[in-house]
């Protein structure tokens, strides 16, 4: 029995998911393209090619894409330009900015101690008063976000 193997697209063409009918026969075709209706049991790209292949990169970034007529390896410039548009998103600003809060409440840790413990330099507060300024202006932008 042959499988009919399919592709979903973005309105670009970056394909963002693929299936046999073998093992998916449930899936909805409605906007699949069939790219080869005599396949195996499982998913190929091209005929011959690597069972389930992964179509994205370890940054969740679309390797391939459709021109119109079959399956073609994006280029490096469509990957980058889209990796770039990853890394300046406001999820991924908003991760960082949580990821340098977290860093400076660890760096507050050691003046705060020597203040506790009632043994502060005027270097302890300043490097508070720092982190404070630090935090407050993160803590804004992350409301901006």
């Amino acid at each position: 029995m042959k499988n009919k193997h399919y592709i979903t697209t973005r309105s670009d063409g970056a394909i963002i998911d693929t299936w046999s009918d073998g093992p998916h026969l449930e899936k909805d075709i409605t906007d699949a393209i069939c790219i080869n209706n005599q396949g195996g049991y499982q998913f190929r790209l091209y005929p011959g090619g690597e069972e389930n292949p992964n179509i994205y990169s370890i940054d969740s970034v679309p390797l391939y894409k459709w021109d119109g007529e079959r399956v073609v390896r994006r280029t490096d410039e469509e990957i980058e330009t889209e990796r770039a548009a990853i890394l300046s998103s406001p999820e991924r600003r908003t991760a960082e900015i949580k990821q340098q809060l977290s860093e400076l409440d660890s760096q507050a840790i050691r003046p705060l101690r020597a203040i506790f413990a009632g043994t502060p330099t005027d270097e302890d507060r300043d490097k508070l008063a720092e982190i404070e300024a630090q935090a407050v202006a993160l803590r804004n932008e992350l409301a901006e976000l």
